[in-house]
């Protein structure tokens, strides 16, 4: 159990089968006193994913960022953020 830190992680994926996945993941970590968020159930819906992503990655205090890539171009974009220097 973590109860001593307060750490944030956000899971990030295609939706379908695998936000099921996701949900559960976050239910477990949750579980385990982590703070776990999923944008589509988390996040503003009026706000595009891309602009969520792009937040998450750039300026929020957020200690781990697990990304289920299912296709070299969600790949390619997630990298892109990963150089981006800002």
């Amino acid at each position: 159990m973590v109860r001593e830190a307060c750490i944030i992680v956000v899971l990030l994926g295609a939706g379908g089968k695998e936000i099921r996945k996701r949900r559960n993941i976050a239910k477990k970590l949750r579980d385990n006193g982590i703070i776990a968020l999923l944008p589509e159930d988390d996040f503003a819906p009026d706000v595009a994913p891309s602009l969520t992503e792009e937040f998450i990655f750039k300026h929020a205090d957020v200690d781990l960022v697990f990304i289920n890539v299912e296709s070299w171009g969600s790949a390619t974009e997630f990298a892109q953020f990963h150089d981006d220097a800002r």
